[in-house]
């Protein structure tokens, strides 16, 4: 039987607490997001009021569709994955190979991601001028 979907489960949309909420405010407030809180909601409400330090109380209903995503497979998808898979392995073994030559982490790794959840997963955040230069809401600042 051929595999016509694919099931995403974002765990940490089950319960968001703390930079989770202000991230998903400051998402909702550009109209960064695909899954919003409908107009006039509690939803709405409580993510537009959130405050650093509250428990928010957001509907079973409204978490669960920011949390699973069901996404459809096929030929193509699969194929363009696979492809999109194949080039981060690239970069990484070239960049493994650099480290190598250069004996310095910072020559080959730029800190280029626009993530701040890259950001947050990377061994190097601590040293990292990329890292530090996050606002408070955790995107990057104007460099100008």
């Amino acid at each position: 039987m051929p595999v016509v979907a694919g099931i995403l489960i974002y765990v940490s949309e089950l319960a968001p607490v703390g930079k989770k909420m202000q991230a998903l405010r400051t998402e909702v407030r550009n109209g960064w997001t695909d899954v919003l809180p409908a107009a006039g909601t509690h939803d709405l409400r409580t993510v537009q009021a959130y405050a650093a330090g509250t428990e928010p109380n957001l509907s079973d209903d409204f978490m669960m569709r920011r949390a699973i995503r069901v996404l459809p497979v096929s030929e193509a998808s699969m194929l363009e994955a696979t492809r999109q898979i194949d080039g981060v392995f690239r970069a990484i073994e070239h960049r493994v190979d650099g480290e190598r030559v250069a004996h310095a982490i910072k020559r080959v790794w730029q800190a280029d991601s626009q993530s701040e959840e890259t950001c947050i997963a990377c061994d190097f955040r601590a040293g990292c001028e990329g890292n530090q230069a996050r606002g408070e809401d955790g995107q990057p600042e104007d460099r100008e």
